[in-house]
């Protein structure tokens, strides 16, 4: 009787769901539900390890610090990168370091065209199904049946990442939960999509926003809709397969947003080699000297014999000019690089980050990024060098030796820190999102331009992605105010393909926005009846740190806010 109630008593953990109602996404943090219990009489710090695969063949496990009062049971959310057909284990360590309990979950549900409705009326809940599937034929009918798949979510997340499988989110019911409220309003601001029906949705959800028509409506990098009710022609109409014309205008242009993997590649540290030509050269002119030069002289002399020596030693003569050329001004301390781009809109004075942090190694060694606690990880990056024993997978479809591995994480109240295994003249990046509050935004009114932020920029500029231009408005305070007209108009990039030279070219000193802006042919999510500010600093959002080490860093940092077009 002893032992039963032991075993009853004990420390127990459940994986309470993974995702949302089972659907992950493909990329990005998704969500892990857990449950964990302290069956002592007092309070206890476990550990919670999570061990799971990240695109099937990445290993990885993260260790979270839990404090739990004496008989406590808790659930909460924690942040994962897992994909389908993965596994997520999990385990409650003591302070010990023994495994006192465990749980197991597999994931098999990919999360592709899924709409997630949050409701709590059945008949609500039906009539938004029922016009989400709504087809002007069968066969229209029969293609949203196999693409769409739709959950209806009675408690709402209270977690951003939660909502990540999630193609749109549909607002018909009551979400009383501030939390809840916010993540739906920041899994917008992330680029979701967002459908607010207003005769069943609370009325001050999002009202600075709503509008009496169903026009998209920007919310930092993502769209926002309305309609007036569950079950009529405005919900039908925004699932129609939409019907476009070919113009054969721009039929080939590849065209991305502005994002903090581009502003890297600007800005971060990186590792110039010498070019194929460059190469080519010299192992031609290695060959005339050692082939024609170096036997020409020894047969002029008779002493043919001497080639015994001469060949190996120019080349080892060679090999050393070679490498002193090549690593002639390369980097001889270690470097840490954060390229933030912060998506806003002029009706918040909220803002959501993503963070690309890159670590850059003059040598062979192991270090630890420690990044704060409020950032999720959001991906492991790709791993830029090419190791010998990637070859047997160099041809796989995915190729996924390419994504960078996270081995082990350890997460506490204030930081979590993941190790890096690095080589010399290497680097490794990272990914994050947060969530930031700022002190106001930017508004646009009467053409003129005022910065609220809180932060100072050195550089702004005023892009009309419809028109294809942009406005340099120089330097903009935080407070200050800026008159956008009479400023000299220029041209965004027209460029039909990114310049994929750019990898190749060194960083420069100092980072030119117009520059930047039309050298890539950019294009924007908002809709076309909105403008985009654009204000760079070198301030951090979020701070990185290398434990034990003190790195040169270079800090870069992109403030997008979409503007209502004056009209």
């Amino acid at each position: 009787m002893l032992l039963l109630a032991a075993l009853n008593c004990a420390a127990q953990v459940h994986i309470r769901e993974v995702g949302l109602q089972g659907y992950v996404g493909y990329s990005g943090p998704q969500r892990l539900r857990v449950e964990m219990s302290n069956p002592s009489a007092r309070a206890e710090t476990y550990v919670l390890r999570v061990t799971g695969s990240y695109q099937r063949s990445q290993n990885y496990h993260a260790d979270h610090e839990i404090r739990l009062n004496a008989g406590e049971t808790r659930t909460f959310d924690l942040p994962v990168l897992t994909g389908t057909r993965n596994k997520l284990k999990v385990e409650q360590v003591n302070a010990g370091g023994l495994s006192v309990s465990s749980d197991e979950g597999d994931i098999s549900t990919e999360a592709s065209g899924l709409i997630a409705v949050v409701c709590a009326a059945p008949s609500v809940c039906k009539a938004i199904s029922d016009a989400v599937r709504f087809g002007r034929s069968v066969e229209e009918q029969n293609a949203k049946e196999r693409e769409l798949k739709i959950v209806s979510i009675t408690e709402p997340p209270q977690s951003w990442f939660a909502w990540e499988p999630a193609r749109t989110v549909i607002i018909g019911g009551p979400i009383d939960n501030s939390s809840a409220r916010d993540a739906l309003e920041n899994y917008a601001r992330f680029g979701g999509d967002v459908i607010v029906v207003s005769d069943v949705a609370p009325r001050d959800f999002l009202a600075a926003y709503r509008t009496d028509d169903t026009r998209k409506v920007p919310i930092g990098n993502g769209t926002l809709r309305f309609v007036n009710t569950s079950s009529g022609q405005q919900l039908r109409e925004m699932f129609q397969p939409e019907k476009t014309q070919r113009t054969g205008e721009g039929s080939f242009t590849v065209r991305f947003m502005i994002g903090g993997s581009q502003l890297m590649q600007w800005t971060g540290t990186r590792f110039v080699f010498p070019r194929l030509s460059w190469l080519i050269f010299w192992m031609v002119f290695y060959t005339v000297v050692v082939g024609v030069i170096n036997f020409f002289v020894l047969r002029r002399i008779g002493k043919v014999e001497l080639g015994w020596l001469t060949v190996p030693g120019i080349a080892i003569l060679f090999a050393v000019l070679f490498y002193s050329i090549s690593m002639r001004g390369k980097m001889t301390h270690f470097a840490l690089d954060e390229a933030t781009v912060c998506f806003m809109d002029d009706k918040s004075s909220i803002g959501v980050a993503e963070h690309h942090f890159r670590v850059a190694s003059p040598q062979v060694r192991d270090v630890v990024l420690a990044v704060p606690a409020n950032a999720v990880i959001s991906s492991p990056g790709r791993d830029p060098l090419f190791r010998a024993s990637d070859a047997a997978n160099l041809w796989n479809d995915d190729n996924e030796n390419r994504q960078g591995e996270l081995s082990d994480i350890l997460v506490d109240a204030k930081q979590q820190h993941v190790p890096l295994e690095m080589l010399r003249f290497s680097f490794r990046d990272l990914e994050f999102r947060s969530v930031q509050q700022l002190a106001g935004t930017v508004r646009i009114k009467d053409g003129v331009l005022r910065n609220d932020t809180g932060q100072n920029f050195p550089q702004s500029a005023l892009i009309d992605f419809r028109s294809g231009v942009f406005y340099d408005l120089g330097p903009l305070p935080n407070g200050g105010n800026v008159r956008t007209g009479g400023k000299p108009e220029q041209r965004l990039s027209q460029r039909m393909f990114p310049f994929r030279d750019r990898h190749q070219a060194p960083v420069k000193p100092e980072f030119k926005l117009a520059e930047f802006l039309t050298s890539e042919p950019f294009t924007s999510p908002s809709p076309r009846n909105t403008l985009t500010f654009v204000g760079f600093t070198e301030q951090p959002l979020v701070t990185g740190r290398l434990e034990g080490i003190s790195p040169q860093n270079r800090v870069s940092t992109l403030f997008l806010v979409t503007l209502e077009r004056p009209k």
